[in-house]
């Protein structure tokens, strides 16, 4: 088997998690009229580390990149998720609709880059404070003069931060989830023979 540089057998150990996490969740609809529905949803769920996350091993994943390296201390993240949500169907397959979501993290899994030492850089992985995610979602959906074409968008404006222990270094209050863009756009074409045998999609993002 092949060991990293600085890692011996005696130093190569199991990672176990047992963590018990009770994750309920609760939904409501409410009719408001015979084509508009407002719903709630509430649930808890949890962000795992993957293997490469926790395991203490290094590698680099493209020649001259910083080298990776996993933290056997990592902790999984716990995530409290809420949204509502207004729709109002016009008539079947068209929809017209409004949400808002929010996220909220604990102990959120977060990439950081250290400088070990001399000139090179090390990506590790650590558990921050807190962090949050919440946004709008505007969907429309819409047949159109063409039978059985129907044509759709939608759109996500979102807003994220994660806070971070002062012990791991100084970071921007306002540091937005890694990864995470301030909106989302999806347009889609669909299109389906009268007796539903044939259908065809496009779609965009």
């Amino acid at each position: 088997d092949m060991l990293p540089d600085d890692t011996t057998r005696a130093d190569v150990f199991p990672v176990a998690r047992r963590a018990a996490d009770w994750l309920w969740s609760a939904n409501a609809t409410v009719a408001l009229g015979p084509r508009t529905n407002l719903r709630f949803a509430g649930f808890r769920s949890v962000a795992r580390p993957d293997a490469r996350e926790a395991s203490p091993d290094s590698y680099v994943p493209v020649v001259g990149a910083c080298s990776h390296r996993g933290n056997s201390g990592i902790q999984r993240s716990a995530i409290l998720n809420a949204d509502a949500r207004l729709e109002f169907y016009r008539r079947p397959g068209e929809i017209v609709s409004v949400s808002g979501f929010y996220k909220g993290f604990d102990a959120p899994i977060v990439e950081v880059v250290v400088v070990p030492g001399g000139a090179q850089c090390q990506v590790t992985y650590i558990n921050g404070l807190t962090a949050f995610n919440y946004g709008i979602e505007l969907e429309a959906r819409r047949e159109l003069p063409i039978r059985g074409l129907l044509a759709g968008v939608n759109v996500t404006l979102v807003q994220s931060g994660v806070a971070i222990d002062s012990v791991f270094g100084v970071y921007d209050p306002d540091l937005p989830l890694q990864g995470q863009s301030p909106f989302l756009i999806n347009g889609s074409l669909a299109w389906a023979t009268p007796s539903g045998r044939l259908n065809a999609s496009l779609l965009a993002n």
